[in-house]
């Protein structure tokens, strides 16, 4: 079996972990690193609720209804 190395900036480690951890099952037989494993942080978004129907969103963009009456103003 032969035996790659791989010098890897601490910063990248993640990503590089990530991407050998997702090859084709079976290509690698086991991975080995020093350090520990940080999870990237994901997205969250400000507002944990669903938009009900006839609630108004906050956010950046506005309803059709509101583009076609400013439009026409």
């Amino acid at each position: 079996m032969k035996q790659l190395i791989l010098n890897v900036k601490d910063e990248n480690l993640d990503t590089v972990v990530m991407i050998l951890e997702n090859l084709k099952k079976g290509l690698i037989e086991k991975i080995e690193y020093d350090g520990k494993k940080q999870m990237l942080s994901r997205y969250q978004p400000k507002q944990n609720g669903v938009v009900r129907e006839g609630q108004m969103p906050s956010g950046k963009y506005i309803s059709k209804d509101e583009y076609q009456r400013r439009k026409n103003s």
